[in-house]
């Protein structure tokens, strides 16, 4: 089990990731009850090409988990 938090990413066009092992993927993670565990699928995109598909979401949501993971720097 990992104890940091995991942030999955999926592009809802990816074939080598069937809607439900993407349901069960996901349901594994939040089942941890990690409040800084995030998922989201990209629309259209294929498999690793959530940010060709949509960059500015992309950016946005890795900025957004990465903020809240990483310890503030002084």
């Amino acid at each position: 089990r990992a104890a940091c938090p995991v942030m999955l990413i999926h592009g809802d066009a990816a074939p080598s990731v069937s809607t439900q092992d993407w349901s069960k993927l996901t349901g594994v993670v939040m089942s941890r009850n990690n409040p800084a565990d995030r998922t989201w699928v990209a629309d259209g995109a294929g498999h690793v090409l959530a940010l060709a598909a949509e960059p500015a979401e992309y950016e946005s949501r890795l900025r957004e988990f990465v903020g809240q993971v990483t310890p503030a720097t002084p």
